[in-house]
């Protein structure tokens, strides 16, 4: 069920989420998405409400959606009771999405609290999608705590994606998002662009934990969009860490746009390690848009490599609109593209802005 009340009298809004709770009560539905993006006047004291009453009508949810996007009057204090109220009732609860993007009095505190109620009470749950683009109290303190009190009793979780978009006081000390506990992992999304700390040290301790948590993972996705200390050198600590430690991994997205310390080098390295570790890739997509050190001599690299994966069944490339690349490079990449993999069915090549 889907419900995206837009209201910024906050009586009004409360009003539309009491009946839709009412209409869709006798329905005893399984999913439920509540957007309240952009509801100014939202507050804890009505953050309270909305849980109790998803509680009270909704008990045998699985699958939980809220968005509270822009609602710039949460705190902590409203994370928090949300928290204890939704992870204590719902325990039946499999798939929870959470979006406080530009919520910017929410703090690691709340992160905190946010990941021991999940951590303590929802051991049934298999997908966590959390979202905090653009908050920009949170550090890394507040991402520590997914290293340690929320996978304690998430034997199930199969699927983890974070974000902190444009968080710019995430630093690069103590960086630590994962545990052991993570070993059945087949599904892991992080968003970091705009974080202008995130170097090569913060992406070696990051490889490091991959290589010794995540074992079985089948999808990857790391976006440094605009991470200008992000260099070749954390590329290379990448392939070193991992070596083959992700025999299974099925898709890889590498989210590299205007990370200015990328070189030609870089990316054929990288290439040359994907051959090599990662037999059973299926889709693979790599944005190198904006990144001044990559010349045309790259196009060549990409094409052949892309040829030898064998099992490569989507490919999605975005090279932004570079003034290196010539028309002979690119007339020579176009040619050994049309040798691409025989199982290749979705193939994306980008040079615009």
């Amino acid at each position: 069920m889907n419900s995206s009340p837009v209201h910024e009298d906050v009586q009004g809004l409360w009003e539309d989420i009491t009946k839709e709770f009412r209409f869709h009560k006798w329905r005893n539905p399984t999913m439920f998405n509540l957007d309240l993006q952009g509801c100014h006047k939202l507050t804890d004291k009505s953050l309270h409400m909305i849980a109790t009453q998803i509680c009270k009508s909704l008990g045998g949810l699985k699958a939980l959606s809220v968005n509270f996007t822009d609602c710039y009057l949460l705190s902590d204090k409203g994370l928090e009771v949300f928290a204890a109220t939704i992870c204590s009732k719902l325990h039946s609860l499999q798939k929870i999405e959470l979006t406080f993007n530009r919520c910017q009095n929410i703090s690691d505190a709340g992160l905190k609290q946010l990941g021991y109620y999940i951590g303590r009470f929802l051991i049934n749950l298999r997908q966590l999608k959390l979202y905090f683009n653009g908050c920009s109290s949170i550090t890394e303190q507040g991402l520590r705590v997914y290293g340690s009190k929320i996978p304690r009793r998430m034997a199930n979780l199969k699927h983890f994606t974070l974000s902190f978009n444009d968080c710019v006081n995430i630093l690069n000390k103590e960086f630590k998002i994962m545990t052991k506990e993570f070993n059945k992992l087949e599904h892991f999304h992080l968003n970091m662009n705009k974080c202008l700390q995130f170097d090569d040290t913060v992406f070696n301790k990051l490889s490091s934990q991959i290589r010794r948590y995540m074992p079985d993972l089948q999808h990857l996705t790391l976006n440094l969009h605009s991470c200008v200390d992000f260099t070749d050198t954390g590329l290379e600590s990448f392939e070193t860490q991992i070596k083959q430690r992700l025999q299974n991994l099925r898709y890889l997205t590498l989210g590299l746009d205007s990370c200015s310390g990328i070189t030609d080098q870089g990316i054929e390295k990288l290439g040359l390690w994907i051959l090599t570790n990662l037999p059973k890739l299926e889709g693979l997509a790599l944005d190198l848009n904006d990144c001044l050190q990559i010349s045309g001599k790259i196009l060549k690299e990409i094409g052949e490599e892309v040829n030898l994966l064998s099992e490569l069944k989507k490919l999605k490339l975005r090279f932004g609109r570079n003034e290196e690349f010539s028309d002979k490079q690119l007339k020579v990449f176009a040619t050994k593209l049309t040798k691409y993999p025989s199982k290749l069915q979705h193939l994306s090549v980008y040079f615009g802005e």
